[in-house]
């Protein structure tokens, strides 16, 4: 975030709620202050110590500078990170597994009581989303890396099953690059193999199912 908009945000937080008032606080013109935050005009060394201390924060958070906690963790301090963030009462459908490998994490997606799915995700993915999302995003910071990382694990979860259908199909001897057409003409389908059949229905029911948690959870971004 920059530096403008740190300001005013840390400016409201505490208490003061217009610019003029800090302005005052601060002893300094109204017109040099409100220049700090609309005009991208930097203060001085002193002034910024000066607005740091007024508003009892260090000057490295105002000017939007941050020591990623994703980028150089290592496995244990992932898990636990990942373990917090899907703590957050607002997700319930999405929950770290166990996984013996060092390179994956398997997550656990309740879309029903019935076909609870698990996923394994490359470790080097999650860090990258994680990263890109703690760089990008502050002020919604906790629940920005929750929609983050739950829209990661569905999204894989959704590219997996769909791998797993187009392999099904080929299995039967059906090919096709356009998946959108199995989903509306599957009942069209003959199956030599009646086995497949089910297990194509499972999977475009659990299709149906990850696409709905997925709406879900970038309505829940878009309204946040």
């Amino acid at each position: 975030m920059s530096f403008q908009k740190n300001l005013k945000y840390y400016r409201k937080k505490a208490g003061y709620k217009t610019a003029r008032d800090f302005a005052e606080v601060l002893n300094i013109p109204y017109a040099s202050y409100v220049a700090y935050e609309n005009k991208k005009r930097e203060p001085k060394y002193q002034t910024l110590i000066q607005i740091a201390n007024a508003l009892d924060i260090s000057i490295d958070k105002l000017i939007g500078r941050y020591d990623n906690p994703f980028k150089n963790a290592d496995i244990e301090d992932l898990i636990q990170k990942i373990k917090d963030i899907l703590s957050i009462q607002e997700q319930k459908n999405i929950s770290l597994g166990f996984s013996f490998e060092h390179t994956k994490l398997l997550f656990n997606i309740n879309i029903d009581d019935v076909s609870p799915q698990e996923i394994e995700i490359d470790i080097s993915y999650l860090k990258k989303i994680l990263d890109d999302c703690y760089s990008k995003y502050f002020y919604n910071r906790e629940k920005d890396l929750l929609n983050t990382l739950s829209l990661g694990i569905v999204n894989t979860a959704i590219n997996s099953n769909l791998d797993k259908l187009s392999k099904l199909l080929e299995q039967d001897k059906i090919f096709t690059t356009d998946m959108d057409s199995i989903f509306i003409n599957h009942k069209l389908l003959i199956f030599k193999d009646t086995n497949c059949k089910d297990l194509m229905l499972q999977h475009i029911n659990i299709y149906k199912k990850l696409e709905e948690l997925k709406d879900n959870l970038i309505n829940n971004t878009i309204n946040k």
